[in-house]
């Protein structure tokens, strides 16, 4: 019985179909060239049992970043091309808030007074929090609406 292996790539965040081996660094591709030279061409087929079958097809093949594989399907996220410009921006803000986690301390029971929070300023467009109103943003070099 086969067992169906699922790759995800964390740096990519897409689930990954045919993973690939990770590329030839220039120091390597030099070695096999005075390898195959010195061997009068029967080092070729040394390269080519390595390139097919040692080397491990377990990156993935936009960024080279090492798979995770699993026996499960992985969830599989919204597509960021389906997504306008201001959903994008939404997104990429929620992804801040929830990426960072605060250290939980003891807080003794102290009675504050409330103060109403200033709203935030975010560029429609990239996302980035503005410290002011300005008639563009200062990222992208969008018009803003206020």
């Amino acid at each position: 019985m086969v067992k169906i292996k699922y790759a995800y790539c964390k740096y990519c965040d897409k689930e990954v179909h045919k993973p690939s081996q990770k590329p030839l660094g220039s120091m390597q591709k030099n070695y096999w060239i005075v390898i195959c030279i010195a061997t009068l061409g029967i080092g070729i087929i040394g390269y080519y049992l390595y390139k097919n079958s040692l080397k491990k097809k377990i990156y993935c093949p936009t960024c080279y970043s090492k798979l995770e594989f699993s026996s499960e399907p992985f969830e599989k996220p919204k597509l960021a091309e389906t997504l306008t410009a201001k959903q994008k921006a939404i997104a990429k803000v929620e992804k801040k808030k929830t990426g960072k986690v605060p250290a939980k301390k003891k807080v003794e029971k102290k009675e504050v007074e409330v103060e109403p929070e200033e709203k935030k300023l975010i560029c429609e467009l990239c996302g980035e929090t503005l410290k002011e109103k300005t008639k563009t943003c200062p990222y992208c070099g969008a018009p803003l609406k206020f």
